[in-house]
């Protein structure tokens, strides 16, 4: 089934052809504000109504009789198809449109919406709608042939200064713009486009109290089994994709010995009674659900128990930093369990190198982090040496 409609994305208008599932998207060069729009058209409040609703509809009959001609000729009027035909069209009057960036960045939005989660296709959307907007502001035109160092710096500045966004979200937002840059001109160098995030370093983990007294809560059901997945995680170290596939074969002479999912390497963290025991509880089967519903139940869970401690968290804006306290209880994940295991560990006098081989760490710089929070036990380890 073939449709032809038309859609206004942010202030610009577009011609649109859809063929079984995929879509052709074709400016009008054509743009108006919201307060002059109503669905398919232009309002007559809008000064150059007229006009502006002629160049839509000129650019509508294009499009349709470029698929009526597809099918005359008695083919089936694919999307690739009518686009070839569309073209001719403008050729035989000596007008050839140009398809601009964000055609083809729609045109990605479109490959991506079946085979890519709801919150990609919605950041793909965002990153767009930025895009389409530094363009207005600033007269900009993007194109291969424009996006330099230069242009660059001006959507980056563009992001912080006029948008306010934190170095976060302008690094998710260059991240979809590479993948579409990838995808659309696999032969265009983007070396240049190198943002330097700064990101915040702060460890989200259980104190020794907290950790008591989430093993010491009397709970039931589907929260007495999140609370006792994730202190084995916490006594383990274990990620969760870990914990997911745990077999009691891992255990040889009072380690759990396994390989990791993530890295491949292997990780021995010791066996303590606490884990020992939520395995004799569970027939040494850890109870297992979605990483998406245990985050869920989790959080519920720590704001029950009042673990809801704040922690602050820093972010950048250019150069401007932010701190924002935010309670545990919000930002607790499964894979806190792991950073609770190995600052507990450190800050308990355990050499660096042995809790690497623990929790399964080769390289030094992954535990980088991890050392100003263990200064309080050099500190403490320093008071022997009286001089």
């Amino acid at each position: 089934m073939s449709t032809l409609k038309v859609r206004k994305y942010r202030d610009v208008v577009y011609a649109i052809y859809t063929h079984k599932g995929k879509t052709l998207k074709i400016s009008a060069n054509v743009k108006v504000m919201d307060r002059y729009w109503d669905l398919d058209h232009v309002k007559k409040s809008d000064p150059h109504h007229k006009v502006k609703n002629e160049a839509i509809s000129a650019r509508m009959s294009l499009l349709k009789t470029a698929m009526l001609k597809v099918e005359l000729d008695g083919f089936e009027p694919t999307v690739d198809l009518v686009r070839k035909e569309y073209i001719k069209s403008y050729k035989k009057s000596d007008q050839v449109p140009e398809k601009t960036f964000i055609d083809d960045f729609y045109e990605y939005l479109d490959s991506k919406r079946s085979t890519r989660s709801k919150t990609t296709v919605s950041n793909i959307n965002q990153t767009i709608d930025i895009l389409v907007s530094f363009q207005e502001d600033k007269g900009v035109k993007m194109s291969v042939d424009t996006l330099d160092k230069g242009i660059f710096n001006r959507l980056i500045n563009y992001y912080l200064d006029d948008m306010d966004y934190k170095d976060s979200t302008v690094d998710k937002h260059l991240r979809v713009i590479k993948a579409f840059l990838k995808w659309a001109y696999p032969e265009f160098n983007y070396g240049f486009m190198k943002y330097k995030m700064r990101r915040d370093e702060t460890i989200i983990h259980l104190t020794e109290e907290e950790l008591m007294k989430l093993i010491s809560a009397d709970l039931s059901g589907t929260l007495e089994r999140v609370r006792d997945l994730f202190v084995f995680g916490c006594l383990t170290g274990m990620r969760y994709s870990d914990l997911k596939n745990y077999n009691k074969s891992w255990i040889q002479e009072g380690v759990i010995q396994y390989t990791q999912k993530k890295t491949g390497g292997i990780a021995m963290p010791p066996l303590f009674n606490e884990a020992i025991r939520i395995l004799e509880k569970y027939e040494y089967k850890l109870p297992v659900m979605s990483n998406p519903k245990f985050n869920f139940y989790l959080k519920n869970l720590f704001r029950d128990l009042e673990l809801n401690r704040n922690i602050s968290i820093v972010t950048y804006a250019g150069e401007e930093k932010v701190f924002t306290n935010i309670p545990l209880s919000d930002l607790v994940t499964t894979h806190t369990a792991r950073k609770t295991f190995i600052t507990l560990a450190l800050s308990k006098g355990i050499a660096i190198q042995d809790v690497m081989k623990m929790s399964g760490h080769n390289d030094y710089r992954g535990m980088r982090p991890y050392i100003s929070i263990s200064k309080k036990h050099i500190q403490d380890a320093s008071k022997k040496w009286d001089i």
